[in-house]
This record gives C-alpha cells, structure tokens and sequence, in this order.
C-alpha cells in the first residue's frame, strides 16, 4: 500500500513537472508527434483486423492472370484495410457522418464492390 501512495505521488509530481516543462511551441510539437504515433498504431492494427482482398483480373499476360491485389501488394502490402479505415474517419471527420451510418456507408461500399467482383 505505500509503495502504490509512494507511485501515485511521485508520478503525480513528474507529471507537473512535465507540464511546465511542455508549454507552448513544445507541447504542439510533441502532441503532434504522439497523433502520427496513434496513426500508425491504428493504421497497423487496421491492417490486421480488416480483411480486404482485391481478386479483380486487370491484364492477362502470356496467359498469366494479373490480379488488382498484385499490383496493390507491390505498392504497399496490406494497404485496403487502412483504406477503408481512413475512408471511415474521413466520413466521421471531415462530413460529419456518424458512426453507424459510416458502417453502413462501407458495409454497402464493400457489398456492392463484392458483387461487382473488385473486393472478395
């Protein structure tokens, strides 16, 4: 119990220490920082839970099939499921959608993109 009372003050202390240390210019600076930070932990763990595969045939070489995925993998691995999401908080963000309409908004975008053949 004293060694948590003995933390919680020494970490409470630290922490406004550091906020006199981060006024101003700094504090924009480091706050930026950890926002690209979160980006990337977001635009990761997007990639790994949202699955989106583009099995789409856009040239036939030689007979050799030339999928859109191929072409996608070489410009980024991965990068359709950090597309939708950046789609989903572009909507959230920038139009003012909420949350449940911009779920039904990429559930029809990936429907009618599986239907059409570009999504799998």
């Amino acid at each position: 119990m004293a060694v948590r009372y003995y933390s919680l003050m020494y970490g409470y202390g630290y922490g406004l220490s550091l906020a006199e240390v981060l006024r101003g210019e700094v504090l924009k600076v480091f706050r930026e920082a950890v926002a690209v930070f979160a980006m990337a932990v977001v635009g990761g763990i997007a990639a790994l839970h949202v699955g989106a595969r583009a099995p789409l045939v856009v040239a036939t070489v030689d007979s050799q099939q030339i999928q859109l995925q191929f072409i996608l993998d070489q410009i980024m691995p991965s990068l359709l499921p950090p597309a939708f999401t950046l789609l989903a908080y572009w909507l959230i963000k920038y139009k003012g959608v909420s949350y449940g309409r911009a779920a039904v908004i990429l559930f029809l975008t990936a429907l009618v993109l599986g239907v059409l053949g570009i999504l799998g």
